[in-house]
């Protein structure tokens, strides 16, 4: 009898210590569980970080394109109006001969 007790209590131990040991890891997995959420929560908002950022690149250059494209327009609008100063100089000598009046050497626009 106080054989079949003792295995009584040493299975009791052994029960125990599962039981332990399966708290144990439920308390791990918890903690796993709330870290892989936390870090996923955290990759989520860096993602829409990156993607803020980059509709903004894009807001950014598309405005430095319109702004690149106004430039060049009113480039080709200043060399055409110099073109056609030119051309009316040129179809003009009474205008070449009063800038040669005025002390300026010959073809040199004013």
């Amino acid at each position: 009898m106080s054989h079949l007790q003792e295995e009584m209590r040493l299975a009791e131990r052994v029960l125990e210590a599962a039981e332990t040991r399966r708290r144990v890891a439920e308390s791990e997995l918890k903690n796993l569980k709330n870290e892989m959420e936390e870090a996923a929560k955290a990759y989520e908002e860096h993602i829409e970080a990156l993607n803020e950022d980059v509709l903004s690149l894009r807001v950014r250059a598309e405005r430095a394109e319109e702004r690149a494209a106004e430039a060049e327009g009113a480039l080709e609008r200043i060399q055409t109006a110099m073109q056609n100063i030119l051309k009316v100089r040129s179809d003009n000598p009474a205008l070449d001969q009063s800038a040669n009046v005025a002390g300026a050497p010959r073809g040199q626009v004013l």
